[in-house]
């Protein structure tokens, strides 16, 4: 105990200095907003780094839960085909009347939630994709089992999306 304070005591000098400049970056950095964006946009991508890395290995634990919930997926699936009254032939034709959903074409891009948060005032959480993969602010992040969030930042590797949790969520929809 004693070592460490004594060399607490023969570095005082750096460790206010680094207390001091840290102290300044927070004061720059919340006070205005191209560096705080430049900040949040930078940290985003480490955090996204060191979240994705965690997800891998508790993923890695999860398989056993994912592949039953797979099967119980594809089990219901083909219930649902064998239960179709209508044939599945390539020969028959289906009249579909046109909408307006026709003309929209949607890209798809599958992705992984790497960081969440589900007990806060304002939810949002992150998945690893970004601009480089297509992502732009304002698309829609959707589930198998329906609507996720709005994408609200993009960053090259990872983007951030607002979750339908969040009661300041763009999406008019209730929970």
């Amino acid at each position: 105990m004693g070592q460490l304070l004594a060399f607490l005591y023969k570095f005082r000098a750096f460790f206010t200095f680094l207390i001091l400049e840290v102290f300044c970056i927070w004061l720059i950095v919340s006070n205005n907003n191209y560096q705080k964006t430049v900040f949040i946009n930078s940290a985003a991508g480490l955090v996204g780094t060191v979240n994705e890395s965690a997800n891998e290995i508790t993923d890695y634990f999860s398989l056993a839960r994912v592949n039953r919930e797979l099967a119980e997926e594809n089990e219901r699936l083909r219930a649902e085909l064998l239960n179709r009254p209508e044939s599945l032939d390539s020969l028959v034709q289906f009249d579909i009347d046109p909408d307006t959903t026709d003309t929209v074409q949607y890209r798809l891009r599958t992705a992984e939630v790497i960081d969440n948060t589900t007990n806060l005032a304002n939810n949002l959480f992150m998945i690893n994709k970004g601009s480089s993969d297509g992502i732009e602010p304002g698309m829609g992040v959707v589930t198998s089992t329906g609507i996720a969030g709005k994408v609200r930042s993009v960053g090259k590797r990872y983007t951030r999306v607002v979750s339908v949790l969040n009661p300041r969520s763009p999406i008019s929809a209730r929970h």
